[in-house]
């Protein structure tokens, strides 16, 4: 196998991968991740492209270099390190030597001195070598042994540059790119260059003159007088610019290709790290690829505990009348049940896991909702799990009797008061998380629940160790709710919620499917008048739900003063057309036509095919969503039906009590977060 080095610039891709990355990514103790998370991704791509048996991560230090000394402005203007980004780098710093890739910095030198060092000494090897990097100084690198990958956008895209494609793309080589550089200068690093000499002359003049220093030698050969004033006066600013953009290749790095050669990884500090900072994918996969038996074997801290588990006896139920003799008494039971999570009562896979008897129970049948349905139902029993709102749901629609069900544990709740701000975490995240468990998905593992023709292949190890992991898991959500002294919030408040918010579901809203239909029929009327409206004051047809044509109409055709304009032309936003609004009857009609066409869009049309047989609305009331603990509801979000305009009350009027003798009504605390507030911090004027 050929020796390969990939050298990568560490500040540089960090950087960009932090920024690349929108939203802030941190972990439930604290830690920013998005820079890690952004170059691990980067990592990946250019270790699957390329290849490398070595591997060198070059980083800056604070300290400055002999370039700074020569010219004190060199990277004066240089926004600094976020202070988020500054708490990644030794983060990042411990995964490499977890991953066995040789990193170096060293006082008075940049990164891109230790790539030229290094990639130099690999060629001397006769080493190919790949600098991987953000930042084009590095092109002055590119040769036939070493090729340059500038990272242009995002955390993929990259674009590779040797000698013959800088050729192509400058019109010059890799050295030649120094000298263009003295010239134009580097607004980036604060390298002056020669005043007034840009891009495209300093191009001409390098294919002129070859060279700095020949065309300093030779400038009476510039044929255009202010030109020539300008290299004239400019020409000690250009060779200090060149001794600046020039990068060092004999940095003193204590350090032979040899040692850049990638080690074996350290899979538990990998793992650990990974764990800490709540890369679920990179642990996942690292799992999932390891020597993991032999590790699990090994493992003294709790963790993975389930390689030499005492897993239960495994039972088989196949009818209603096995069914029906299950949990006689006041049993604890765990819970794994799946359904389609539509509302349409049709499970997916249930098991159960009888803890006073320790057997695993799985049904298997062409009907599981009858099977699971005579097991539980009329029956005393303290049922634990994950999502257990899906079961009783499930349940209460088919009318089975849970008046004697307890809902005991709940592990996604329990996740949830633990750590509210983050994101919801599956069954298997979490078992990922607590245990470093790597499960298959539960969605290839459907067919052994009664959707296999061969029930002889069935297998239920991952199903085993899912329920036995929930178990476990279940243990050390207790302590943790114990030791946060939240027993009486989790306890007392959301797990007797489970039960009422399945109810609710069941129980639904009664909707009036012929009043939504005329009130739809209603805004489509309105919505063609507008339609009419605006294409007369327009002058001719165009699409008004498209932002483009719009831009068009408004900005370039009728010449209203324009907002923002993007790279696909104008913004059309409701901020930009509510400036204009008053002014302009036009923008006020096309916000009044796009105000009926998404109550049309999303309450009418989007109302309708959730009514079911029973002639009302059944959503989804979850609890383990919002940071502060309220309620949310999904499909529909009936908290978010309008009422602060004519139009909206209207559309309330199209949910109806249940029945004639009863009616409908909204209540709702008032300043309920502020009432909070002032009571828990006493403040009497508050």
């Amino acid at each position: 196998m050929d020796k390969v080095l990939v050298v990568i610039d560490g500040n540089s891709l960090i950087n960009r991968g932090y920024y690349a990355i929108q939203r802030p990514m941190i972990t439930k103790e604290g830690i920013y991740t998005q820079g890690i998370y952004a170059f691990l991704s980067m990592l990946t791509k250019i270790r699957n492209d390329y290849k490398p048996t070595h591997m060198l991560v070059a980083f800056d230090r604070k300290a400055p270099t002999f370039r700074h000394l020569e010219y004190g402005e060199y990277k004066a203007g240089r926004k600094g390190m976020p202070m988020e980004l500054a708490m990644e780098m030794p983060i990042l710093k411990d995964i490499l030597d977890a991953m066995g890739i040789a990193r170096f910095e060293i006082d008075g030198f940049e990164a891109d001195d230790i790539i030229g060092t290094a990639t130099k000494m690999a060629e001397e090897e006769g080493m190919k070598s790949y600098v991987v990097t953000g930042d084009r100084d590095a092109l002055q690198l590119a040769t036939d042994l070493t090729s340059v990958i500038i990272n242009k956008k995002g955390m993929t895209e990259f674009k590779l540059y040797d000698d013959a494609a800088m050729i192509e793309e400058y019109g010059f080589d890799h050295e030649q790119f120094i000298d263009y550089k003295a010239l134009r200068g580097d607004t980036s690093d604060n390298i002056p260059g020669i005043p007034g000499v840009g891009e495209k002359t300093a191009t001409a003049l390098i294919k002129q003159f070859g060279n700095l220093e020949n065309l300093i030698a030779n400038v009476d050969q510039v044929s255009n007088q202010k030109l020539r004033d300008k290299i004239e006066d400019g020409a000690m600013s250009a060779m200090m610019s060149k001794r600046l953009a020039t990068i060092v290749r004999n940095v003193p790095m204590e350090m032979e290709v040899s040692d850049m050669e990638i080690k074996p990884q350290d899979t538990d500090k990998l793992i650990d790290i990974y764990t800490k900072l709540e890369f679920k994918t990179y642990l996942s996969k690292l799992l999932k690829d390891g020597n993991t038996a032999e590790r699990n074997a090994e493992q003294k801290d709790g963790k993975d505990i389930f390689n030499s588990y005492e897993y239960p006896e495994i039972k088989v139920i196949k009818s209603e009348k096995e069914a029906a003799k299950l949990f006689a008494g006041n049993e604890e039971v765990f819970v794994l049940f799946k359904s389609n999570n539509d509302h349409k009562d049709i499970p997916r896979l249930g098991s159960f896991y009888m803890l006073s008897v320790g057997i695993f129970y799985a049904f298997e049948s062409d009907d599981l909702s009858k099977l699971i349905t005579e097991s539980l139902s009329g029956k005393e029993l303290k049922l634990s799990g994950y999502g257990l709102g899906e079961l009783f749901y499930f349940l209460i629609s088919r009318k089975a009797d849970v008046s004697k069900l307890k809902a005991k544990f709940d592990s996604s709740i329990a996740a949830y008061i633990l750590s509210p701000s983050s994101k919801e975490r599956s069954l298997d995240e979490l078992l990922l998380e607590y245990f470093h468990m790597a499960l298959e998905p539960e969605e290839k593992q459907l067919d052994i629940f009664g959707l296999s023709s061969q029930p002889d292949e069935k297998d239920y190890s991952d199903e085993l160790k899912r329920i036995c992991g929930l178990y476990e898991l279940s243990l050390i959500q207790a302590k943790e709710i114990s030791d946060n002294q939240l027993e009486r919030v989790f306890f007392d408040i959301e797990m007797p919620l489970v039960k009422v918010l399945a109810s609710m579901e069941s129980d639904g809203f009664r909707i009036d499917p012929s009043a939504l239909s005329e009130y739809g029929k209603m805004l489509k009327e309105h919505i063609k008048v507008l339609e009419n409206e605006i294409i007369e004051m327009a002058g001719h047809e165009f699409n008004i739900n498209s932002p483009k044509q719009l831009g068009t109409v408004l900005f370039d055709e009728m010449k209203l003063p324009s907002g923002k304009k993007t790279s696909k032309g104008y913004s059309t936003s409701a901020e930009v057309l509510e400036k204009l609004a008053p002014d302009y009857p036009i923008v006020a009609k096309i916000l009044e036509y796009r105000s009926y066409a998404k109550l049309n869009s999303t309450y009418v049309e989007g109302l309708l095919p959730l009514v079911a047989k029973d002639g009302k609305i059944h959503p989804h009331f979850q609890q383990t969503v919002t940071a502060t603990g309220r309620i949310s509801c999904t499909e529909p979000n009936l908290q978010n039906i309008p009422i602060r305009t004519e139009l909206g009350r209207n559309l309330r009027k199209v949910f109806t009590a249940s029945s004639e003798d009863r009616i409908l009504i909204g209540a709702d605390y008032s300043q309920i977060e502020l009432r909070v507030l002032a009571s828990l911090s006493g403040d009497k004027t508050l």
